[in-house]
């Protein structure tokens, strides 16, 4: 049996639900190396479901395409009936989640001789723990500067962030992917100082490793394999994150 183990929730079903879909295929005859799964993306929250069209119409979900190759490894999404991935309109918690479903699924098809075998898999995630959250998608805030600001200062301590979108970063988001003709991230890391104050950083997601944006396009500073590892260097300054269920109550 096919394991996995992984620190997200959405991501453990979005992966339960794609070895849904692969038990209830009727093709069972001779060995299945590629796959093609027309489904939709939620741009707000990264699950992705399978199936009609019914219940998915509107500005929340994306149609997308997920393509599956054994012989070559590779796991890749992409809009509807082209060959490329717009990410633009997903906001970064979700393409968080899309990211990191495919770099599940690419890594199980080194493990799989027939696409088959993935109706056998088996997903769970560790209990949940304070280094085991999905720290983007639990931290993540839909406010503007003041509203990061009141929520700092009033629910929090110091060294307490979260996770938003500022203008700064979505203009630099554009800008990036154009240069770089890739699917690039970027999100604004809002936390208290040690002085009471609000502050701001941008950070970059790129080809799979985090950094924090220093004034250099060229994008050749420090990277990081996770999230967590970057937070990780500014223990000076972070403590805990500012949880949008908890500042709901």
């Amino acid at each position: 049996m096919l394991k996995v183990r992984v620190q997200s929730e959405q991501v453990r079903r979005n992966l339960d639900l794609f070895k849904k879909i692969i038990a209830e295929s009727r093709t069972t005859k001779g060995i299945q190396v590629h796959g093609s799964y027309t489904a939709w993306v939620n741009k707000t929250t990264g699950a992705i479901e399978y199936g009609s069209s019914m219940g998915h119409e509107g500005s929340t979900w994306k149609p997308i395409r997920l393509e599956l190759d054994l012989e070559s490894h590779q796991a890749m999404v992409f809009d509807g009936g082209k060959q490329v991935f717009e990410s633009a309109d997903l906001a970064a918690p979700a393409f968080h989640i899309v990211q990191e479903t495919l770099r599940i699924l690419q890594g199980l098809t080194t493990q799989v001789e027939d696409l088959k075998e993935f109706s056998h898999l088996s997903v769970t995630t560790p209990l949940m723990g304070e280094e085991n959250r999905d720290i983007i998608h639990e931290a993540w805030h839909q406010v503007d500067r003041i509203g990061a600001e009141k929520l700092l200062l009033h629910y929090a301590a110091v060294g307490n962030y979260l996770f938003r979108k500022d203008p700064v970063a979505q203009q630099l988001e554009g800008q990036l992917c154009e240069e770089w003709n890739l699917q690039i991230k970027c999100l604004t890391l809002t936390y208290l100082d040690p002085e009471d104050r609000v502050r701001d950083l941008t950070i970059v997601f790129k080809a799979d490793a985090w950094m924090i944006y220093d004034d250099n396009p060229n994008l050749n500073g420090q990277s990081y394999g996770t999230i967590e590892e970057l937070l990780a260097t500014m223990d000076n300054v972070l403590s805990r994150p500012l949880l949008h269920a908890a500042a709901q109550n």
